[in-house]
């Protein structure tokens, strides 16, 4: 919590999504970043409203006189209590009355600017931890947030709670969470790795989704992380007619990898690896071609017109869990309406397209790479 990296936790979150962002017409991101907000907040109020809180706050910086918390809160250790000051209330024994008023009356002013420096740094902290970005896509209705917590505490409730008590809570939330999403959780291996050390993390099945291949794909474009959400969506705006058509060739392409992981006993990610260099990157490769010979975008849309499959393909969500306090770490639940895949997947069976055909539908993938590596230029 009072790590001064707090607003790359931030940036964490934003370089989440947007792979999402291009895919989903919804995303449901919940970080523990929104905890430590929360958290923040709380040790605020109890800091402005708690005498006791306050007094034990100036005790606490005082008996550390840790370098960097004194640094932090820019205050001089010239004003800290010294460690003979300090023996009444350290350990186990309580201090008299008497002790107490004569160390507020020593001390009153100093007490009062350790806890505004501790206040300001809160606010502060509270701040690094908000996204504007973010908020932007939430009040468009794409991005809804909340944290890991479950049901939520109110900023009195979480005064009274240790911070570690609390962040352990909310790790056990989020496992709970896990277990009832079952084998379509995805993790990083970040994530599995802190997860394997708090408990028994979902199991990687060998089942590839179309909104974890959709994301892993965006992953790779080089330039995603650095571009601005609102470039993202920009270029996402722009490439709304081929976007329904790109849909339906990943949900068929998730179909086929799937049952290669379940054939060869392979993992997913070499799975989706292979495709990439073996499949992908050799399309985009013939699309950058085709582009460059004339008007294929304008071809494309009168041949998506007959391709039945991409109309079906128009909606899409997905969810996504950070844990954006720990290095690496991120989680992945793909959700899609349950109705439109067996749809969009009995269209694809249905459907009569050649290589080429489907080849066409990666367009918005090639497109949106295009357009990313061009902004960074």
């Amino acid at each position: 919590m009072w790590s001064p990296d707090l607003k790359l936790l931030t940036q964490y979150d934003e370089d989440l999504i947007k792979p999402a962002i291009l895919f989903a017409d919804k995303v449901d991101l919940r970080s523990d970043r929104l905890d430590m907000i929360a958290k923040t907040r709380s040790d605020a109020l109890a800091l402005r409203n708690m005498p006791m809180r306050t007094f034990y706050a100036y005790i606490g910086v005082s008996f550390r006189r840790d370098p960097d918390e004194i640094e932090t809160l820019g205050i001089e250790p010239a004003i800290l209590a010294t460690a003979e000051e300090l023996e009444p209330f350290i350990g186990e024994s309580r201090p008299e009355i008497g002790e107490l008023q004569a160390f507020w009356k020593a001390h009153s002013s100093q007490v009062q600017e350790v806890v505004t420096a501790i206040g300001e740094t809160l606010r502060n902290r509270s701040l690094d931890l908000k996204s504007s970005e973010l908020q932007k896509l939430s009040d468009t209705g794409l991005l809804t947030t909340s944290g890991w917590a479950v049901g939520g505490d109110d900023a009195w409730s979480l005064a009274w709670t240790d911070e570690a008590d609390f962040f352990s809570r909310i790790i056990d939330d989020l496992i709970g969470s896990m277990a009832s999403w079952g084998n379509a959780v995805l993790i990083e291996p970040g994530s599995r790795m802190f997860l394997s050390r708090e408990a028994t993390a979902p199991d990687d099945a060998p089942v590839i989704s179309p909104e974890r291949l959709a994301v892993e794909l965006f992953g790779r474009l080089p330039g995603m992380r650095e571009l601005p959400l609102d470039e993202i969506m920009e270029i996402r705006h722009d490439l709304s007619d081929y976007l329904a058509p790109f849909r339906a060739e990943i949900v068929l392409m998730s179909d086929e990898l799937t049952n290669n992981a379940n054939r060869d006993g392979s993992a997913i990610s070499a799975e989706i690896d292979h495709a990439w260099h073996g499949r992908i990157r050799p399309i985009l490769a013939e699309l950058d071609s085709k582009v460059k010979r004339g008007k294929y975008p304008r071809q494309l849309l009168n041949a998506f017109s007959e391709d039945t499959s991409s109309v079906a393909a128009t909606g899409a969500s997905v969810l996504l869990a950070a844990g954006s306090m720990y290095a690496g770490v991120g989680a992945l639940l793909p959700a899609v309406a349950a109705a439109s895949l067996p749809f969009i997947r009995a269209l694809n069976s249905r459907l009569k397209a050649t290589d080429e055909v489907r080849d066409h539908r990666l367009y918005f993938l090639y497109e949106a790479s295009r357009r990313i590596s061009g902004t960074q230029r």
